[in-house]
């Protein structure tokens, strides 16, 4: 690869910063199967009200952003596969909720709420992480210092004077995606020895590709 003339040599780097956790995205489905549709969803009205109810009773401490509740509730066919074709058997229903809470804090004893509502498909929480502009420049930074040291130490193991090469250019290394380290811990309680999963350290990672060309 070349830049107006000059021969470009890439040093691929991982630039990082501390973040925090600031929020943790919940979810939690309902299926149920009946002969009509509005048996199968008779079937769900207990278990969604269950839902509603634990949400309720988290909304204060955990922090949900209870304005912003996404749901969906839909009723389709239900076929099986019997012999060499899908033979209809009855109706599905389908009803999902995702919410947001700001305390992570809460999202172990708010996940063994909703897992705790027999008959609901609830996964672990996703924890979400400052991804602002200044965690995104100090990540900027880290990846230029960690390119330019390793690019000179590469340069010395030559014999070759790293002054003499100058950074043209920057991408996004496209062998890796742009997020985030995130960190649980096993935490114990004295009194009872439960043991809950808590968010520890977040990490913002920023992975780039630097151009190097030797200066005119």
């Amino acid at each position: 690869m070349k830049y107006y003339g000059h021969e470009v040599i890439e040093v691929k780097v991982k630039g990082m910063a501390p973040s925090k956790f600031i929020s943790a995205t919940f979810k939690a489905t309902v299926t149920t199967k009946a002969p009509t549709g509005p048996a199968a969803k008779e079937l769900a009205k207990g278990r969604i009200d269950q839902i509603k109810a634990v949400i309720a009773r988290f909304a204060k401490d955990a922090e949900i952003v209870t304005d912003r509740l996404k749901t969906s509730f839909a009723v389709d066919v239900h076929t099986e596969y019997v012999g060499n074709e899908h033979v209809q058997k009855g109706y599905k229903s389908v009803y999902s909720i995702t919410f947001e809470a700001k305390n992570v804090a809460q999202a172990t004893a708010l996940h063994d709420a909703l897992t705790s509502i027999e008959g609901i498909a609830s996964p672990s929480p996703v924890f979400n992480f400052d991804e602002s502009p200044e965690v995104h420049a100090l990540a900027f930074q880290d990846a230029v210092t960690q390119a330019k040291r390793k690019f000179a130490d590469e340069l010395r193991a030559v014999n070759l004077p790293a002054d003499t090469y100058k950074i043209v250019s920057w991408q996004l290394n496209s062998e890796r995606t742009l997020g985030g380290g995130k960190f649980l811990a096993l935490v114990e309680d004295s009194e009872s020895n439960a043991v809950s999963v808590e968010p520890g350290k977040a990490i913002y990672e920023l992975p780039l590709a630097f151009a190097f060309v030797q200066k005119d």
